[in-house]
């Protein structure tokens, strides 16, 4: 399911799972979700949240007054996605999908979660003053930022492509050169 996710959205998932796992919850929410969002730290979900002066610690704040924590520790180690956090990656795969990408980063996850309305994220994210329509216009302009990190939008498969295509093209300029010295040393 995640072959499409850039490495920074595997690792904000991967990390979605470790904060279920601490609040021992026996599954992956929105919630865990944006938990993850805020622990990768570089992605543009990240960056857009920073921008309205979110932080990991106000996030934490906020789930604490609307979740409880698990009673026993949780034993599995990959936890299964709710429904809602199985909608949520869905709807970050339309947007991407609407935008014509085939790579799905953090801030697609942040319109994916600011999407579903009725999440806990979303009503996290409210509760911070966040408006949805203005987190879309950040994590918009952040993607359109040619600043913004590229290998965000980079899968492994394209930095692959990428590193490959400028190898070809150095070992032709490497060919054409040791063609032309032989041309000059035959003469």
């Amino acid at each position: 399911m995640y072959e499409q996710f850039t490495d920074r959205a595997r690792m904000a998932m991967g990390l979605a799972n470790q904060e279920a796992l601490a609040l021992k919850h026996d599954y992956i929410g929105t919630e865990h979700i944006l938990l993850g969002l805020m622990r990768e730290g570089r992605g543009i979900g990240f960056k857009a949240l920073e921008h309205f002066g979110v932080d990991l610690q106000k996030v934490r704040q906020e789930l604490e007054n609307l979740v409880k924590q698990g009673s026993e520790p949780i034993e599995q180690k990959m936890l299964s996605q709710t429904p809602r956090a199985k909608l949520v990656i869905q709807h970050a795969i339309e947007e991407a999908r609407q935008r014509n990408v085939s790579d799905i980063d953090t801030g697609y996850m942040l319109l994916g979660l600011i999407r579903d309305k009725n999440g806990l994220a979303a009503h996290v994210l409210a509760n911070l003053g966040l408006e949805p329509e203005a987190v879309r216009a950040q994590v918009e302009a952040l993607a359109n930022d040619e600043r913004a990190n590229e290998a965000e939008w980079l899968s492994p498969r394209d930095r692959a492509h990428k590193f490959w295509g400028l190898s070809l093209i150095m070992a032709t300029i490497l060919v054409v050169i040791l063609v032309w010295l032989l041309v000059g040393i035959l003469r």
